[in-house]
């Protein structure tokens, strides 16, 4: 996996009523394919400050996902079919560990794959400022670990994808993660925490499904 480049930061508030057009929450990029890097902005349309917590290395898309699924999670990859139904995931647990340095044909896995196995990074509290606009880069990854032995993974029936970004901080999450110092302290400058959900505009996606799910069978059986 190259590595992850965070280019700027940004976003958001908990306990204040936001609209569609408070924030923009664009992908860049005209449409995708495999091995492709996701480019995407935000924009802060209100007068008020922002922010949010992620980990700037977008390896933890989840946080984890059994946990936390209903009030948090960084930008992360949905797919949409062209019946424009959600692709569904799966998770799958290996015996072993996935060890990539074992073969030097794990490394086409791993480019068909866009796999992820970069570990969590550090939770960090970002802000964006009223019209500031945001810039990002964020891996188009497949197949994200959730442990050592144990992946998530899209289950592809078709070439034709519409991606999807989908962001949420919810008040449970914030009230988890960040000390009631720190809340008190950003509120008192005027810094909000963001509590709801963003989804970006979909743009398209092309991959080889069958190459994809063989190299998917392949991944399941390269452990220690």
């Amino acid at each position: 996996m190259s590595k992850i480049f965070f280019m700027i930061i940004a976003l958001f508030c908990l306990g204040f009523t936001q609209t569609k057009d408070d924030f923009e929450f664009k992908i860049l990029n005209k449409s995708l394919k495999k091995g492709d890097s996701i480019f995407f902005c935000l924009k802060n349309n209100t007068k008020e400050s922002y922010c949010f917590l992620i980990d700037t290395s977008f390896s933890c898309v989840e946080y984890p996902e059994y946990y936390y699924k209903d009030s948090f999670f960084s930008p992360k990859i949905e797919l949409y079919d062209k019946d424009n139904t959600l692709v569904n995931e799966l998770i799958f647990t290996n015996n072993g560990t996935v060890n990539f340095s074992k073969e030097e044909k794990s490394k086409e896995i791993y480019k068909i794959l866009g796999i992820n196995q970069n570990k969590c990074g550090e939770q960090k509290l970002v802000t964006i400022k009223p019209n500031e606009t945001l810039h990002f880069r964020m891996p188009l990854s497949f197949v994200n670990y959730l442990d050592n032995s144990t992946f998530k993974y899209f289950v592809l029936n078709g070439s034709t994808f519409d991606l999807q970004l989908n962001y949420l901080q919810k008040e449970k999450f914030i009230k988890e993660k960040v000390s009631k110092n720190k809340q008190d302290s950003l509120a008192s400058i005027g810094i909000n925490f963001f509590n709801g959900q963003l989804k970006s505009n979909k743009v398209k996606l092309k991959i080889s499904f069958e190459e994809y799910n063989i190299a998917l069978k392949k991944l399941k059986n390269v452990v220690n």
